[in-house]
């Protein structure tokens, strides 16, 4: 069996595109055909004309800067809280018998209300229950 077509460097080029290209044609054949809600997942068509149509008329930008900005001031905090307790736990070795395993174990906890901070929309709560689901399947 010759294999030389797998070496090829444009097929080698091709190769990364085959599944993320496979998901999306799934993902809007599942919608067509009424086995995906688009309340839940919007068909990969109507993302895309809806982003069209938010970045003619300009919100699309406007949203994605209010987001960047609400994503930086979490990182900030965040930053700051977490250089506050790694700083008390290596100054103290009582904040470390403390805090470190008991903070720790609540980080994958603190990070589900994510969706709710940088994209409040009405089915965000759907999206954190799958998250929540999959920080418990993988603890």
């Amino acid at each position: 069996m010759n294999k030389k077509w797998l070496k090829n460097p444009y097929f080698q080029q091709v190769i990364p595109w085959i599944v993320p290209m496979m998901l999306i044609v799934s993902w809007q054949l599942l919608v067509q055909v009424g086995w995906l809600s688009t309340r839940v997942l919007p068909a990969p068509t109507g993302v895309l004309s809806a982003g069209i149509r938010l970045a003619i008329s300009g919100e699309l930008f406007h949203h994605i800067g209010i987001s960047a900005w609400r994503a930086l001031v979490g990182f900030i905090i965040g930053g700051g809280i977490g250089l506050t307790l790694g700083f008390l736990n290596g100054l103290f070795p009582i904040a470390e018998k403390l805090l470190d395993i008991a903070v720790l174990k609540k980080v994958r906890y603190a990070l589900c209300p994510m969706p709710y901070a940088l994209c409040p929309m009405p089915y965000a709560h759907e999206y954190l229950i799958f998250l929540r689901k999959a920080i418990l399947l993988y603890k």
